[in-house]
């Protein structure tokens, strides 16, 4: 992955014209999910998200959107036989989107996330012993947002993000709504 970013660098670079913008992003996301246990429900659950996106310049307008996220997808269950279940999953994000800039201050992306699961933290009300199974190691949610400029080095993002099929056993169909402050490398 490293050698084909930096091949990526290189050739753009050659070209002689400014291909990479870099910016700093922290922000919130809401979560929710669905389940299969019977009697149970999801409540949505709030996550921190931080980490480095960048801008790579393809052709005229269009970009490609990409960088390393951490991101938290937590959720909640209940009630269930253990009580309470407090899903909290964590994630090493790498977006492969493609952002279309309509001016020289806004655009918007789409497209897949690469996710890594870092962490299958698990708590439950009414035991000591519950543990997350079967997390999936790597989940491909799709995002669709719109970026922002507001000041030189100052920006926003707002997101949907949809993750089709398990995360794990019980989880599934994971949608995420989020904002990101942007602060933009000179």
């Amino acid at each position: 992955m490293k050698k084909l970013i930096v091949s990526l660098l290189v050739f753009w670079s050659l070209q002689g014209r400014a291909a990479l913008d870099l910016a700093g992003a922290v922000g919130m996301a809401s979560n929710d999910a669905s389940t299969d246990l019977i009697n149970a429900s999801i409540k949505s659950d709030s996550g921190f998200r931080a980490g480095v996106l960048a801008w790579i310049d393809l052709y005229q307008k269009l970009s490609l959107r990409t960088g390393f996220m951490y991101t938290q997808r937590y959720v909640s269950l209940g009630p269930t036989n253990q009580g309470n279940i407090n899903i909290n999953y964590s994630y090493f994000d790498v977006p492969a989107t493609l952002n279309f800039w309509f001016s020289d201050a806004a655009g918007v992306f789409a497209g897949p996330v690469l996710a890594f699961n870092q962490s299958k933290d698990v708590s439950c009300s009414n035991s000591t012993t519950c543990a997350a199974r079967d997390v999936h190691s790597v989940i491909y949610p799709f995002q669709l947002g719109v970026d922002f400029i507001f000041a030189s080095q100052f920006g926003g993002e707002v997101y949907y993000e949809f993750t089709s099929g398990d995360l794990s056993t019980s989880v599934s169909n994971m949608t995420s709504v989020g904002a990101n402050l942007l602060i933009y490398f000179e």
